[in-house]
């Protein structure tokens, strides 16, 4: 009994953000401040091929890095549109806060810290999934899950969503990857 309640203990305290998690991974997005140019390719539900598109951001963020912002344009061969992100710490539910606003509608999306791992301020890895592991994507029940590398002057960055209705298998399908460098200001 004493070994059940201390799995339950260790699986509990294993899926917690902690506070000094969250502002570890908004000071590392917070000090790629500036211009990063690069692609995204977007892989849609059973589409095997992802269709690639031009991206430029713009990072930001306030001194101590409490609130980031990111401004994205996608530019593809026939439209471009832009997307602003801000991202800061849920003081109440202790994750990560991204309102995300495109084409005059705006979505909040909550993360939980996963894992951060840093060897200096430009090499890094964080690791950011939905809190609770489920939201709802593509009107199904699923976990997102968001992999952000930083080596040097590129980024890549990974979008992945596992379902958890009956029509999902439990792995995690890739649904965009980014690649950018930073650019000159």
């Amino acid at each position: 009994m004493v070994r059940f309640a201390l799995a339950i203990a260790i699986a509990l305290l294993s899926g917690t953000t902690s506070a000094a998690d969250v502002q570890k991974v908004l000071g590392l997005w917070g000090s790629q401040g500036g211009p990063w140019e690069g692609y995204i390719e977007i892989f849609g539900p059973g589409s095997p091929e992802p269709q690639t598109v031009a991206l430029s951001t713009r990072w930001d963020a306030v001194p101590d890095h409490s609130i980031v912002t990111k401004i994205e344009t996608f530019t593809g061969p026939d439209r471009e549109t832009s997307a602003v992100t801000l991202m800061f710490e849920d003081a109440v539910q202790g994750d990560i806060v991204t309102p995300y606003f495109i084409n005059g509608k705006q979505r909040d999306f909550h993360f939980s810290v996963v894992s951060v791992a840093i060897v200096d301020e430009t090499h890094w890895t964080t690791v950011i999934a939905s809190p609770n592991g489920q939201e709802i994507y593509e009107d199904r029940p699923a976990e997102l899950r968001y992999v952000r590398i930083r080596n040097g002057n590129v980024i890549e960055n990974t979008k992945d969503v596992r379902f958890l209705d009956e029509e999902g298998n439990g792995d995690y399908e890739r649904r965009s990857f980014i690649r950018q460098t930073l650019a000159p200001e």
